[in-house]
């Protein structure tokens, strides 16, 4: 078989605290759509795009107000599991 991949889903507590976070800007954010625009976040990673980019494009797919810093949070989230790299331009 191929190279078996770690799976890595983020905890009841980081989805709460993205919601909580995305609530404050777009009062329509619930819990339960954090699960697919975490996974848009991660189909717009290209190496190219900035965590900015990848909220906006994300938020007018789902017409949704979404700032870099939610994003961010995901993001770190598995940088901290070594899954994921980004620096700060």
């Amino acid at each position: 078989p191929g190279k078996e991949l770690p799976v890595a889903r983020p905890d009841f507590f980081l989805r709460w605290k993205m919601c909580n976070k995305m609530k404050e800007v777009d009062p329509d954010v619930n819990f339960y759509s954090i699960r697919p625009l975490s996974h848009e976040f991660m189909n717009f990673v290209d190496g190219n795009r900035t965590i900015e980019e990848i909220a906006n494009a994300v938020g007018y797919e789902y017409d949704m107000k979404i700032k870099g810093e939610h994003v961010l949070i995901y993001f770190t989230y598995f940088k901290d599991k070594g899954l994921l790299t980004f620096s700060h331009k």
